[in-house]
């Protein structure tokens, strides 16, 4: 199963398993007995099938396999939630197959975790209008009730883009965790992996700070939501870095800056008016932001002075 295919029949049969795969598990979650935590699994799962396809199959017969899949689950599904698949199934098929294409090229992580997991999101929120057009329902409100957020009003409907922002995470986290150990196997992973230059990494990390500070200002709680998450995920990126670099220092500084911005949490989340309280963990990831700027500057002042 974990092998390149390298004729014709191998990739078509692969393929057609794969497919196989992805409609049982479609029409598994779409059963009523079976929906609600098996449903997210399934979601959760779907990125690692096409990522594998996408990796052990030759890339001129993936758009094949890309339409055939979508079909096979869209029709198997049809008379019990055709919307699964466009919610779910389809943005799986594009973000699974970049997904694998990245870590196949050897990239670092950072790439297919971040931008694969934002095309995630904006594949999910793009397909909800369309959803609601075709099933004439509220799409959005159905998730409010799953989530249990019907009694927070307005604020339910603002939280709900970054709970799903953080299922696309979880998806594009565990897809990961998978299809390296499948590398690994194959020898194919290598230790030079094509990094993140940097100060690209800072522009991104600043982009995602200054975000939450002007759209907290703008009022926009869900979009400052939203930034804030990208913030924090680039906060726990930078700790894997910190893990490769072994200083010391900078760990208890990174551990520091986390005890700083609990403390201020604590003192300052009555104060300000809600629901932006829970913004102010965010001095968390601008003191990382901060300790990752001079961190840079001294390296590259160091390495002048050699």
């Amino acid at each position: 199963m974990f092998k390149k295919k390298t004729k014709l029949t191998q990739n078509l049969v692969y393929m057609s398993v794969m497919a196989a795969i992805n409609a049982a598990l479609s029409l598994l979650s779409c059963i009523n007995g079976l929906s609600g935590f098996f449903s997210a699994f399934v979601i959760i799962l779907l990125p690692v099938i096409s990522a594998l396809v996408t990796i052990f199959c030759q890339k001129k017969y993936y758009p094949l396999y890309f339409v055939a899949t979508f079909a096979v689950c869209f029709l198997s599904t049809f008379f019990l939630d055709p919307t699964f698949s466009l919610f779910a199934v389809f943005p799986s098929l594009i973000t699974g197959f970049l997904f694998g294409l990245l870590l196949e090229k050897n990239y670092d992580p950072i790439f297919p975790l971040l931008y694969c997991a934002l095309i995630q999101f904006l594949l999910n929120i793009a397909t909800i209008p369309l959803i609601n057009f075709i099933t004439k329902t509220d799409l959005t409100q159905i998730f409010i009730n799953i989530l249990a957020l019907t009694e927070k009003g307005d604020l339910g409907y603002q939280i709900l883009p970054s709970f799903i922002l953080l299922i696309s995470f979880i998806e594009m986290t565990f897809t990961f965790i998978v299809i390296s150990k499948c590398l690994e196997k194959l020898g194919i992973a290598k230790e030079q992996k094509i990094k993140m230059h940097p100060w690209v990494f800072n522009g991104n990390f600043l982009i995602l700070i200054l975000g939450v500070l002007i759209f907290s200002i703008l009022k926009n709680f869900m979009i400052s939501l939203i930034f804030f998450f990208l913030s924090i995920f680039m906060t726990f990126y930078y700790f894997t870095i910190l893990l490769d670099s072994k200083n010391k220092v900078a760990f208890i500084i990174y551990f520091l800056n986390l005890l700083i911005a609990i403390i201020l949490f604590i003192a300052l989340y009555k104060i300000v008016p809600q629901p932006y309280g829970l913004l102010i963990i965010t001095t968390w990831p601008d003191l990382v932001f901060l300790q990752k700027i001079i961190t840079d500057i001294y390296s590259i002042l160091k390495k002048k002075n050699i």
